[in-house]
């Protein structure tokens, strides 16, 4: 063996070789090609000091910037891990309004990268539970942050991707960090174990964050970040100009406090691994992380210093000081919010419940006393209401769907006619034969294919099962209702369809066991009580219930059929065929409650004489009337305590704001133990106050740092839209600054 290699090893070393150099050749060049394809570094802008600003600065700056210690996620879905040494710049940063200043300035430049999210959000809605739909993120949101719900459905409400829309979706990130995504997941946890329902295998690998945004960057994305990243930058300069230092030892004890503060304590040991780690997570060494936390450092001192300065002299201290120390007591006098009239079709349905239920001698009236009860029942009975007290039991199918085994539901599905059921509500189910085949098409589909499929299959099998629904009702607590059924029409406060039918057996019934109407929800009902006493609806009621809708559109129907016989030519086309009632309606509207808006125009309140200026003052003379009445007798509004029509009084503390309403802008001119003017607010509500006394108090500290923060933030605005038009005049800003469609 020995003699062959020596003979032939020439031409071995030959081979050899050939192969090493080859391989070098082709690996050396692909190392070539990688670094072609790469983005070159390059100049983008120049400093205010003429220095310049590369690419990989801007770059360097928003990858340490897209996220920080609280973005959290479970999800494997992220291609960001936290970063532990940024403190939340940005969260700071939309908390304190900036964003809103560079939405506004770059709108244009920023709007398409915001296209693709605007469509995300249109269709976004909180987690629902697979198995249990009681157990819902919106429930979670609903107890500890409400207002995310509010602007989330004034953010879904907006048809364009507009200024407003950008300036709610940075108020949605703000309001939503006050109950980050990992503690909603932990919450719904809970639920899910609370309620032994079957695990929803997304709360265990799936990011839930809301709108699936887990960072600043799957916010505002990557075009965002690099503009203030630049901003930071410039402004660093800007910093520098002014004096500001920031040494290497500083920049670095500050990334290790970020760090520190956010690990646990067991972690803490470990520091200087998580530091290295974190390093090599941004692709930066030491002193490139340095260098760019330096910047941010020298304009979070900038900014601090500048917003902190406001209001330092002692003299504008005291006398702000006794500025805010007045305080007055009051008494305000309101309309209940249902009698807001804020446009003239509030004021057709207030007119008409007037109409249905008493009896006005003036237009404006506004009687206290109604019609006789039988009178207003013969005419109008779906405005007539009785009362019953019920006990009720609801149990959704899903509930009912829970007592049943998973070993039932797989013979279940295996059985031939139920499998055609399920191949006939699920396209993507295959033809089978028999067991083997309908188990291994089961088993080839999806995960949430099959979640899909097993909750049908649960769901028919309920249908199926009528002990199943009996027991799930027997389990649950009852509910105590009232329930004010009218006479026409009635309506309920559950899932009910066909509510005249429910009435009907209330009627009958004492019991009702295992009702449905739809076959997906379950009821029983349990009727405690049956008034006797007949009740007129309120106003408010009937509102809501959109009662006086279908009472004014009948009367108002009812009347055209008069009027077009009278006013021939005013309700005929041209063909000479009588107008279609949803063309006219406001013109009959107009004619048969001319009384009321001649009236109105009469009282020359206001210099806007369209119908929705006009309605607004239709309470007025009511209001005026009870000024005066409880001038004289302060024990008037007792008198009125069941009327519907009764202003609500509060007591209320008022001190100077930064954007006083009606009242603090008058109490503090008025003398005390006076009565205001009557103000009518854009709402429809009109209202007047007593002022009882103008007080001193010693909370002028409080005070005093409530205007420093104020007053920091108005400054911290002004500053950034001064910096921002100085940069854009010396060019320093350019936008965007990586090339199309690339991410950090």
């Amino acid at each position: 063996m020995l003699r062959f290699f020596r003979k032939y090893q020439k031409i071995f070393f030959v081979i050899i070789a050939f192969v090493i150099i080859v391989t070098f050749s082709f690996f050396g060049t692909q190392g070539l090609l990688e670094k072609s394809n790469r983005v070159k570094d390059k100049d983008i802008a120049i400093a205010l000091d003429g220095s310049k600003i590369k690419l990989s600065e801007i770059q360097a700056m928003s990858i340490f910037l897209a996220t920080d210690a609280q973005d959290l996620s479970y999800s494997s879905k992220s291609h960001l891990r936290p970063n532990l040494f940024n403190s939340g710049i940005l969260k700071d940063f939309f908390r304190s309004g900036l964003s809103k200043v560079f939405f506004e300035k770059y709108f244009d430049q920023l709007q398409p990268s915001f296209e693709k999210k605007f469509d995300k959000i249109k269709k976004y809605s909180p987690f629902v539970h697979l198995h249990d739909s009681s157990i819902t993120a919106r429930s979670i949101y609903e107890m500890y942050a409400p207002e995310v719900l509010n602007i989330l459905n004034e953010l879904k409400s907006q048809k364009e991707l507009n200024l407003k829309f950008l300036n709610l979706l940075s108020d949605l990130y703000v309001e939503q960090l006050k109950i980050p995504s990992e503690s909603v997941r932990r919450l719904l946890y809970f639920q899910e174990k609370q309620k032994n329902a079957e695990p929803d295998q997304r709360l265990y690998q799936d990011s839930i964050a809301f709108l699936g945004f887990e960072n600043a960057l799957d916010w505002f994305g990557i075009d965002f970040i690099d503009l203030v990243s630049e901003f930071i930058i410039h402004t660093s300069y800007v910093a520098k100009e002014k004096g500001y230092v920031v040494t290497h030892d500083e920049t670095i004890n500050d990334l290790m406090a970020n760090l520190n503060s956010a690990l646990d304590d067991k972690d803490k040991a470990q520091i200087d691994t998580y530091y290295k780690n974190v390093l090599h997570y941004l692709s930066m060494d030491e002193k490139l992380a340095a260098k760019t936390w330096a910047k941010v450092l020298l304009y979070k001192r900038y900014f601090s210093d500048v917003s902190n300065n406001t209001l330092i002299d002692s003299l504008a201290y005291q006398e702000f000081d006794k500025y805010t120390k007045s305080k007055a007591d009051v008494k305000l006098y309101s309309l209940p919010k249902s009698l807001h009239i804020k446009n003239f079709e509030d004021l057709i349905r207030f007119e008409m419940y007037l109409l249905a239920t008493s009896n006005k001698s003036n237009p404006l009236d506004v009687p206290k006393k109604n019609k006789d009860l039988l009178e207003i029942e013969k005419k109008y009975p779906e405005i007539i209401e009785q009362k019953y007290i019920v006990n009720v039991k609801h149990a959704p199918i899903e509930k009912v769907a829970l007592k049943i085994k998973v070993k039932d539901m797989y013979f279940w599905q295996l059985e031939d006619k139920n499998w055609n059921k399920i191949r006939a509500a699920f396209a993507f189910i295959e033809a089978a034969k028999n067991r083997e085949e309908k188990l291994k098409v089961l088993d080839n589909i999806q995960f949430f294919q099959k979640s899909q499929i097993d909750a049908f299959s649960r769901n028919e099998m309920v249908k199926q099962s009528p002990n199943l629904i009996a027991e799930t009702l027997s389990e649950l607590d009852a509910k105590n209702y009232d329930f004010y059924i009218s006479l026409k029409n009635p309506k309920f406060p559950i899932d009910i369809k066909n509510a005249d039918e429910l009435k009907t057996l209330l009627d009958k019934q004492d019991k009702i066991e295992n009702y449905t109407q739809d076959n997906k929800n379950y009821f029983s009902f349990e009727v405690i009580k049956r008034s006797e006493i007949k009740e007129i609806q309120s106003f408010e009621k009937a509102k809501k219930s959109k009662v006086i809708d279908q009472i004014l559109n009948n009367f108002l129907k009812e009347k055209y059929l008069t009027l077009r016989e009278e006013l021939f030519e005013k309700f005929t086309t041209e063909e000479g065929s009588f107008k279609k009632f949803n063309q006219v309606r406001l013109e009959v509207a107009k004619i048969v409650f001319s009384d009321v808006i001649n009236k109105l125009k009469t009282l020359n309140l206001s210099k806007d004489k369209s119908l929705d200026g006009l309605a607004k003052y239709r309470l007025y003379s009511y209001v005026e009337d009870f000024q005066k009445d409880i001038q004289k007798d302060e024990k008037f509004l007792d008198n009125l305590k069941n009327s519907q029509c009764n202003l609500i009084s509060e007591n209320l503390k008022v001190s100077r704001s930064k954007n006083p309403n009606w009242v603090e802008s008058r109490v503090f001119s008025m003398d005390e133990k006076k009565y205001s003017s009557i103000n009518l607010l854009d709402t429809g509500n009109i209202e007047f106050f007593y002022l009882d006394s103008i007080k001193h108090e010693d909370d002028s500290i409080d005070k005093i740092d409530i205007a420093r923060k104020a007053m920091s933030s108005e400054t911290a605005l002004l500053l950034t839209k001064r910096l921002l038009k100085m940069f854009e005049e010396k060019k320093c800003i350019v936008f965007p600054v990586r090339e199309k469609n690339e991410s950090i």
